[in-house]
């Protein structure tokens, strides 16, 4: 199995649905965002890690933050459930 398969299956395993809009795995539930790139560029374990750290700010967590702009945007999609089951 390869790395990225390692790694999809992980964050599918913890409830993470790919959004082709933003090139980004979201988990709604979590409120956490991983950007593609950085999945692609991490290890299996790191991303492990990360999908198991608690996110206890009650904010929307991103894994490679985006510009102001951008986040602002995606972050509206999310709250308004449009983006994370594309």
């Amino acid at each position: 199995m390869t790395r990225m398969k390692t790694k999809e299956i992980l964050l599918k395993e913890a409830g993470y649905r790919y959004n082709f809009d933003r090139m980004a795995y979201v988990n709604q539930r979590e409120k956490k965002v991983f950007a593609e790139e950085t999945v692609e560029d991490q290890t299996p374990e790191w991303l492990a890690e990360r999908i198991a750290e608690p996110n206890v700010t009650g904010d929307w967590q991103f894994y490679e933050e985006p510009s102001v702009a951008v986040r602002r945007a995606f972050v509206a999609e999310l709250e308004n459930g449009r983006s994370a089951h594309r």
